[in-house]
């Protein structure tokens, strides 16, 4: 009996080993972690990244009126269509052209309103900037029968008719007719949207293995584009939205992921990827300084370039410089851009300076501008390069020029850039303008 005993005890000690070893494993055994691969090369590229812009009428707006007064003009420039809608009904809209910024609070149109009952104190009046968003990014872990899914800032009203302060609008954006890609073969169900937290999800299954290393790219915006968000930061400081661009499997788990930043500025566009750091700026110069060889005559804001009256077959310059700075591994570029000759409303216009390439364009008639680096060496060009005493180059409407470019991280890289204007004895009278614009691209 005694010698059963002890048997019955050591397999009763047995057992409740094993069973405590069991009750350990399922406990304290670590779970299965996501991987933490991160795509590369990955960044968010629009094609247009001016605010949208959102205001209201400050007064009423009778019919025929072709100046209204709102309680801001900033981020309007002349050309562009603005909206107006009615206060209690936002269907009830028109759009009009916008012929001159007259003020800080008052916009002159091309041609009258035509609603017969005007539009009340009150009523929106808005600016809707859309972009295509060009994502390019390469994958490090090869996935067979997964999806790429994008999360991008969006409008606590993502569907909305108007611009939204929170993030982009879908604006009608069709999964069937406004996405391509490039790099991999979308599956069935197909491309989807979704929204998720105030954020715009874009779902792309692909089929078939994507390897390692496989450059990819997806772009949203065809007939149909995502509506800019519109501006908070200060003017000449960008507002930066974040996104991120997963790869999951076939059972969506996540298998590689990237952070990153696209901003938005007026006529300034800026692009940034893996949690980047970016800051990007336009800033003013004073009247009277010693710029690219000549002496401005003009001081500027941040946001805009008053050469006022010109004197006839007399140089005028007036200067702006970019600061910037990045963390990017491979650097970053800015580019140059106007949307259209210094015109009237009539179509006249000062003509442009030759853009094919930069030349000596001492007393030459035209618009144009000349470079010269103040911080660290970023320029392009020099205003005083080949032995010319200004060298300078024309703005161009088609094509967007290289101003400035760095092939590794920038702390405060910077350069002026010395805006000229010459006209002769026959140039006619009147107020010109158009609108620069500059993009900023950064590549992580």
């Amino acid at each position: 009996m005694l010698i059963q005993y002890k048997k019955f005890n050591l397999i009763k000690l047995i057992s409740s080993f094993l069973l405590l070893s069991l009750l350990f494993f399922l406990l304290y055994s670590p779970p299965t972690s996501k991987a933490t691969n991160a795509l590369t090369s990955a960044k968010d590229t629009l094609s247009n990244n001016r605010p949208s812009v959102s205001t209201t009428l400050n007064g009423a707006a009778a019919f025929g009126a072709t100046t209204i007064t709102v309680v801001s003009t900033l981020g309007f420039a002349p050309g562009d269509t603005a909206v107006l809608a009615s206060s209690t009904n936002p269907s009830v809209s028109e759009t009009k052209i916008v012929s001159s910024v007259i003020s800080l609070t008052q916009l002159s149109f091309t041609a009258g309103i035509t609603s017969a009952g005007g539009f009340s104190s009150g009523a929106p009046v808005y600016l809707e900037i859309t972009s295509t968003h060009t994502i390019v990014f390469n994958t490090s872990v090869a996935v067979t029968g997964g999806k790429f899914v994008l999360t991008l800032a969006g409008s606590t009203t993502p569907n909305t008719t108007t611009p939204s302060s929170t993030g982009f609008v879908f604006n009608g954006i069709n999964t069937t007719t406004d996405f391509t890609v490039a790099g991999f073969s979308t599956s069935t169900p197909g491309i989807s949207t979704s929204t998720s937290s105030g954020n715009l999800i874009f779902t792309f299954p692909f089929t078939g293995t994507i390897a390692s290393g496989t450059n990819a790219t997806i772009t949203i915006g065809s007939i149909h584009f995502l509506e800019n968000p519109t501006k908070t930061a200060v003017s000449g400081t960008a507002d930066t939205w974040s996104f991120e661009m997963d790869e999951d499997d076939s059972g969506s788990n996540l298998i590689s992921s990237t952070q990153g930043k696209v901003a938005t500025i007026e006529s300034v566009a800026v692009s940034a990827t893996v949690a980047p750091t970016l800051n990007f700026t336009i800033n003013p110069v004073n009247g009277g300084t010693s710029i690219a060889g000549l002496t401005t005559t003009a001081t500027t804001t941040a946001t805009s370039v008053p050469f006022g009256t010109l004197a006839l077959n007399a140089t005028t310059t007036a200067a702006q410089y970019i600061h910037i700075d990045s963390n990017s591994n491979s650097g970053y570029i800015v580019t140059a851009q106007e949307n259209t000759s210094l015109a009237k409303t009539n179509g006249q216009t000062i003509v442009d300076l030759n853009s094919s390439a930069p030349a000596e364009n001492t007393g030459v008639l035209g618009f144009g501008y000349a470079l010269q680096n103040k911080n660290n060496t970023p320029a392009a060009f020099l205003y005083n390069a080949s032995s010319r005493t200004f060298n300078s180059i024309g703005f161009s409407s088609v094509t967007p020029y290289t101003i400035m470019s760095n092939s590794g991280p920038a702390s405060a890289d910077e350069a002026y850039v010395d805006y000229y204007v010459r006209i002769g004895s026959t140039q006619p009278q009147g107020t010109y303008q158009n609108s620069v614009i500059y993009i900023a691209t950064a590549t992580y």
